[in-house]
């Protein structure tokens, strides 16, 4: 078989065929293929001049730059045959391996995938052939990465800015080490040891042009990313540099006279609102290429429930501060998803309080709920809150968790909560930019608002006039009415007024609802969401589907509630949080009963 191999195969490629750089992978001619008798098969040159002892030949055998002289037994070669050029090559080549931490130049990735072409060319059916062919595959798709900017770092492949901001975070642990071992280092007249201050002053220097850099590279790469349509990498660039920028000057800097944890001048100077300028930009590009979607069929159930599109939106309040719970405001991507179009009503949960009851059914709880959790709700004690048709509020987040689970659902994400209740425009309410107080809202403004506009619409009627003797004399005026009250509770769930204003067959031709047809996502019942409270979950979430701490500092409720005096509770991205006893068992400050929840649904057959 080897003779056969050797016999087809060898003379049909002669050394003049071969480019330079083929040749210079090959060893000197006159080398041969020797075959041994314990099947070992070498490439070496056989030196008969050189002296040897009797029955015994030097071998003079080069592998890569070593080249070695070893002595065989003449009786212990069976074959010899000059040299096989595919042979040659393809070991040659198949030494070549790739660095599992460091990417090559263009240059180098070029010229050895046209060594591998080359033996492809020459050899398209040899044994190697598929060996050099995963090879030059491979050769190719680092080539392409590293075309594209992209940079190995520790054997993981980054795009420009994260590899740059790896590489500044590489230093800055150079640095801390630094200062940890030769304490002082990082003063100007530190000299006990001049080669380490010139070691570290250059380090420090390499980071500072490290961070210069990054500007440029975010203001040359997006551009050319959104050209391209590759909004996941310039969305991903662009958050790496936002939490880079935030770290560096918000985080570190307090540390105003630390050279190594400061944040830059540099930093501090920029324009913290071209980050979001830019963050905008990707936005608006990503939705102007984004194809119109047609939502799925649903059924049953489901029919309830709103399809929300997901995809990139921003999540967080633009003019928020860096302590607000809200800060930063981050391009987030949420995979689509289904989310009920109204609370959970007092008549669902029922249903679900009386299951448990009759089964002790503990299948759905929440591996940290009490045991034999008792489900029942605060405000059926309570008139005005226990309707079957108005929302359930009065659950702690271990009610709601087990709810959702029982009807084959969950609780949203407060990304998730977020882009359902203000979709990508950003708009500060559910319905748009307008105050509470200027629009219907179950909160004590917008019923307010509310009380006037039934008032406005439907006047009280004139007194009677008096008839008789005295009919033309002048009656004192009456007392003006006393503007209408509406009473503070929460509303139904699939109404969006209150039922005085139904009553009165208000006109209102504004939205009430969310850009996905969501009701009450402001006002009425605050809405547990399946997130723990982290005050910098914002800058610490992944930026896909982030979901945030696993429990924190107490879980978080979303959307605000009826006895909201504050209009700021009730924004798109207004935060709240289980921080005291009265929260977590679902109820205000004052002890009444205000928080509920709706569900939400996974879409598996999308991604």
């Amino acid at each position: 078989m080897w003779l056969a191999s050797v016999a087809s195969l060898g003379g049909a490629v002669e050394r003049s065929d071969l480019s330079p750089a083929a040749l210079g992978l090959l060893p000197p001619n006159e080398v041969m293929t020797i075959r041994l008798k314990d099947g070992r098969v070498i490439q070496g040159q056989i030196l008969p001049g050189e002296p040897a002892p009797d029955g015994q030949v030097i071998v003079r055998i080069t592998e890569g730059s070593i080249t070695s002289r070893r002595l065989y037994a003449k009786s212990d070669i069976v074959e010899k045959h000059p040299e096989n050029l595919e042979d040659l090559m393809g070991e040659a080549l198949k030494r070549i391996r790739l660095s599992s931490t460091v990417n090559l130049s263009t240059n180098e990735y070029s010229s050895t995938i046209a060594l591998f072409d080359e033996f492809l060319a020459k050899w398209p059916a040899g044994h190697d052939a598929k060996t050099i062919k995963e090879q030059r595959d491979r050769f190719a798709e680092e080539l392409a990465k590293t075309e594209a900017g992209m940079e190995k770092m520790d054997g993981v492949w980054m795009a420009p800015v994260k590899a740059a901001v790896t590489r500044y975070a590489g230093m800055t642990r150079v640095l801390l080490q630094a200062r940890k071992q030769y304490p002082g280092i990082d003063r100007t007249d530190y000299g006990a040891n001049p080669a380490v201050k010139q070691q570290f002053d250059r380090v420090l220097a390499d980071r500072k042009a490290v961070a210069r850099l990054l500007p440029k590279l975010m203001t040359d790469r997006v551009p050319l990313l959104l050209a391209g349509k590759k909004f996941d990498e310039a969305a991903s660039e662009m958050d790496t540099f936002l939490l880079f920028w935030i770290e560096r000057v918000i985080k570190n800097g307090g540390a105003s006279n630390d050279p190594v944890l400061a944040g830059e001048a540099d930093f501090v100077r920029m324009d913290f609102a071209a980050l979001y300028r830019m963050e905008k930009l990707i936005l608006e590009s990503y939705l102007a290429a984004r194809p119109k979607e047609t939502p799925p069929v649903l059924s049953g159930a489901d029919t309830n429930m709103a399809y929300v599109p997901g995809g990139f939106f921003l999540m967080g309040r633009e003019d928020a501060k860096p302590d607000d719970p809200d800060f930063p405001m981050r391009l987030i991507y949420v995979k689509p998803f289904l989310m009920d179009r109204c609370e959970v009503s007092n008549a669902d949960y029922r249903k679900f309080v009386a299951h448990v009851k009759a089964t002790m059914d503990i299948t759905m709880e929440h591996p940290d709920s009490p045991p034999l959790k008792e489900h029942g709700a605060a405000g059926w004690k309570i008139p005005g809150l226990s309707r079957d048709p108005q929302p359930v509020v009065g659950v702690d987040w271990f009610d709601a968790y087990a709810y959702a689970k029982w009807t084959g659902k969950r609780l949203p994400t407060e990304a998730e909560w977020e882009l359902a209740a203000r979709s990508v425009d950003g708009r500060p309410y559910p319905w748009g930019s307008k105050p509470p107080s200027e629009t219907i809202v179950n909160s004590p403004s917008g019923r307010r608002f509310l009380a006037a506009e039934i008032d406005r619409q439907h006047p009280p009627p004139p007194p009677p006039k008096k008839r008789g003797w005295f009919s033309c004399m002048r009656e004192p005026e009456p007392p003006p009415r006393a503007p209408r009250v509406l009473p503070c509770e929460t509303w139904d769930v699939a109404q969006t007024m209150s039922p005085e204003a139904i009553e009165e067959v208000l006109e209102w031709s504004e939205p009430l609802t969310s850009p996905y047809g969501l009701l009450h996502m402001a006002g009425n019942a605050a809405e547990w969401v399946a997130d723990g409270y982290g005050k910098d979950a914002y800058s610490t979430n992944e930026q896909r589907n982030p979901g945030g701490p696993a429990s924190g500092q107490g879980r978080v409720f979303r959307g605000g509630y009826y006895l909201n005096e504050k209009d700021e509770n009730l924004m798109t991205t207004a935060r709240a949080w289980a921080n005291d006893e009265n929260a977590r068992r679902g109820c205000a400050p004052d002890g009444r009963p205000a928080i509920g929840f709706r569900c939400a649904k996974d879409i598996q057959a999308l991604r």
